[in-house]
């Protein structure tokens, strides 16, 4: 194929990226993405404009809908040969940590599989220690983030001075970025308010934390399709049409993922 063939081809499904929906929304609906960042960035900007973002485009990313998807084979390619891994679960199962515990296990073991060294670190020992987050991370390569309640993630985030260290980790391109669920719907613009999401627990504070990383132009809507009443399906995606919010719906097994300017869901 020559390479005029290849940017036909490419030109092709660019133009069918963005389906919007049919409510007179700014919102971008996309089922399969092969574009330039930049270029996406800049659309889904001027579509929000009340809310401009930053361009970040020296950044590797993996946002799944749920656990690694389909392709694992791209997430470990987004490493380029590194293994060490910081595996964050500070959303899962808040109110089960049986469950919790099994998840990570699980988790674990999986990462282990495609050749990664994981590690758990809790975000809650380091609330407050931003400089020794910072000294810890310097030694992983990636973050693997799990779903879960998505205000309690960012909290912890915001307390643990993660939200800081990712972003500027991120800008240097030293570390992979991956997470799935509510661990991808963090680095989004806009977070779902909704009164469930908003519990008391011991070592957070009493207001939580709501607004998005702002890492990605875009939200993320995880589980799109599924049965109803799985998370994040229809009732997040009318959340981002009814406040105006562009985002990304991706169905269970799929993952958006960024390399430099590169982007697609695969």
């Amino acid at each position: 194929m020559t390479e005029a063939d290849a940017e036909n081809n490419r030109a092709q499904s660019f133009g069918a990226v963005a389906e919007a929906y049919d409510r007179r929304r700014p919102t971008i609906h996309a089922r399969t993405v092969d574009r330039q960042l930049p270029a996406l960035i800049t659309e889904v900007t001027a579509m929000n404009a009340t809310s401009p973002l930053p361009e970040r485009t020296a950044m590797r990313l993996y946002l799944s809908s749920q656990r690694i998807g389909n392709d694992p084979e791209m997430l470990v390619s987004l490493f380029r040969g590194r293994t060490r891994i910081a595996l964050i679960a500070n959303a899962a199962y808040l109110d089960d940590l049986a469950k919790q515990r099994a998840r990570v296990e699980s988790e674990l073991k999986d990462l282990g599989g495609l050749g990664f060294d994981a590690v758990e670190i809790d975000l809650r020992d380091y609330f407050g220690r931003q400089s020794q987050l910072r000294s810890e991370l310097d030694a992983f390569d990636g973050l693997w983030v799990l779903g879960g309640n998505v205000i309690v993630l960012r909290t912890a985030f915001s307390q643990s001075g993660a939200d800081e260290i990712v972003r500027d980790r991120l800008a240097e391109d030293s570390l992979v970025y991956a997470g799935y669920s509510a661990g991808a719907c963090l680095l989004g613009p806009a977070l779902p308010l909704w009164d469930e999401l908003f519990v008391r627990l011991s070592r957070y504070p009493d207001d939580l934390v709501t607004s998005g990383l702002k890492v990605v132009p875009f939200g993320i809507s995880p589980h799109y399709g599924e049965q109803p009443g799985a998370a994040g399906a229809t009732r997040l995606t009318d959340y981002y049409i009814d406040h105006h919010v562009p985002f990304i719906a991706l169905r269970d097994g799929e993952a958006i993922a960024i390399d430099g300017e590169g982007m697609q869901v695969r």
